[in-house]
């Protein structure tokens, strides 16, 4: 799994069907928190954390068995 982080609203052009991009709404609470991000880069440099998360996400999609990803859920980012 790769991360990419942009700020620009239009950086990429992604048609509305492609399923292997997502795209997350970020709260802005955090915003100039240098200590929080400087704390949530490092936690990534580590495999276990990434493994962790997709644990988590796996959990979810578990919980919730007949959610259907296709077509993908249509976001105010996309």
């Amino acid at each position: 799994m790769f991360t990419i982080v942009l700020t620009n609203k239009n950086a990429l052009q992604i048609k509305n069907d492609d399923r292997r991009t997502v795209f997350l709404d970020i709260s802005s609470i955090q915003k100039g928190n240098l200590k929080y991000f400087k704390k949530l880069g490092n936690a990534m440099k580590y495999s276990d954390v990434s493994e962790a998360f997709y644990t988590y996400l796996r959990v979810i999609a578990n919980a919730h068995p007949d959610f259907n990803g296709n077509p993908s859920p249509m976001t105010t980012s996309k």
